[in-house]
């Protein structure tokens, strides 16, 4: 039996908040799901979010209808689990860790959470794919055949706000 995971699961910038929608992956979503990397074969691999037994939160990926994650030196096939769509106005952005960097105003970093630290969503190259994990004492940490992988080469997501136009003045005619 799946359980939704509902809530507010995002590390926010600019005090801006975000509700992802939680669904079961045999459902329509309500929001466009995020495209978080590709595996060796070309499958697109999709961001989830999955509830671990202690309670905790963790970023993975979407694999065979379980959200798979990277989890204490193994790669868990997590059963219970949330599909985070993008809010309307933003567009997931991945975003080099560099010190310093300044992402735009009114940014978020959707993350999981665990013993109340975030754990910040990343995706990170491996054995001819892009895989998705959770940012951990600088590292990206992922599932990957049966064991967490562990990587210093990665990006972070971020969901950007898009730009609205504005109409500046009358239309000359």
């Amino acid at each position: 039996m799946k359980i939704l995971i509902r809530g507010i699961f995002a590390f926010f910038i600019g005090g801006t908040t975000f509700a992802f929608s939680s669904v079961f992956p045999s459902m329509a979503l309500a929001g466009t799901p995020i495209a978080g990397g590709h595996d060796s074969n070309g499958a697109i691999l999709w961001v989830c979010l999955a509830k671990h037994s202690n309670g905790s939160i963790h970023p993975g990926k979407l694999f065979a209808n379980y959200c798979n994650y990277g989890y204490g030196g193994q790669e868990i096939r997590g059963t219970s689990y949330s599909i985070p769509t993008v809010p309307n106005n933003y567009a997931p952005m991945w975003y080099l860790p560099i010190s310093g960097i300044q992402f735009p105003a009114g940014s978020s970093i959707p993350n999981g959470i665990e013993n109340g630290y975030p754990l910040p969503v990343c995706q990170a190259p491996y054995n001819n794919g892009l895989h998705i994990g959770k940012f951990v004492a600088g590292k990206c940490n992922f599932g990957y055949a049966g064991r967490e992988v562990i990587s210093s080469d990665f990006r972070l997501l971020i969901l950007v706000p898009i730009p609205q136009p504005t109409l500046i003045g009358p239309l000359p005619y």
